[in-house]
């Protein structure tokens, strides 16, 4: 018999659960909101389409940018994997501290401002602005490929869960995709002065909200999984082996 006590307890289990699955999908959504944000905010200020999301920090949207980037860093700097060994941390945490590191560095450490197609060079708060992009990048398609391979501590068989598997590794593949183009573009540039950018102008904000949308896609779902996972455990078939 559950004594008052024992009830107090699981409601607030049950209420911090929630809070943190609606923190987790808060991630997704600004994830996914970012790009269109600052192209509609631009157009609604007259603002013309800036060459990256980097550039929209010299505009009067800099706060929107900032502030959704600091938000994704801490989000994923916070980041806890559901199910882990005792003693052992989950690869997908140290993955998402990695990645929530490269966010901050991105809002905190802005791009040159030069809004010219072929700008070349820059100082050390650019370098370090580059760095974080690819950090954060990087770990947002590692991440997907770690949920992709479940890689947790329990294999819940939910239904669709080899298309939810195959939507985290398509994102996953996606990011280190776009990020791979967009070193390719940053070599071609500084190294031999090829200006991919004059025949697109817009390459670099194109291949940068391809890939922030991928990740939200894969944050969103993966809540999805465990927000089933806290409202129906029972009805989830298990068996040893990872986590979906």
């Amino acid at each position: 018999m559950q004594t008052a006590p024992d009830i107090e307890i699981r409601e607030i289990a049950s209420r911090l659960s929630s809070a943190h699955l609606e923190l987790r999908t808060l991630l997704g959504v600004i994830g996914l909101s970012l790009p269109l944000t600052l192209l509609f905010g631009g157009w609604m200020l007259g603002i013309e389409a800036r060459a990256s999301i980097s550039h929209y920090y010299y505009t009067p949207l800099r706060d929107v940018f900032v502030g959704s980037m600091v938000a994704l860093a801490l989000f994923l700097v916070t980041y806890r994997a559901p199910l882990q060994p005792a003693g052992r941390r989950a690869e997908d945490e140290i993955i998402a501290r990695i990645a929530g590191i490269g966010a901050l560095m991105v809002a905190f450490f802005p791009t040159v401002a030069s809004e010219a197609c072929g700008v070349r060079g820059g100082n050390w708060i650019n370098a370090v602005h580059t760095i974080g992009s690819v950090l954060f990048l990087g770990g947002a398609g590692l991440l997907c490929l770690v949920f992709a391979r479940a890689g947790d501590v329990f294999d819940i068989r939910l239904p669709h869960r080899r298309l939810i598997r195959r939507i985290h590794l398509a994102s996953g593949i996606t990011i280190l995709g776009t990020e791979g183009l967009l070193i390719a573009e940053w070599i071609l540039r500084e190294k031999f002065g090829v200006l991919v950018c004059a025949v697109w102008p817009q390459v670099i904000f194109g291949l940068e909200t391809v890939s922030v949308t991928a990740f939200a896609l894969s944050w969103l779902m993966r809540a999805s999984v465990l927000r089933r996972l806290c409202i129906c455990p029972n009805g989830l078939g298990r068996r040893r082996g990872r986590f979906v």
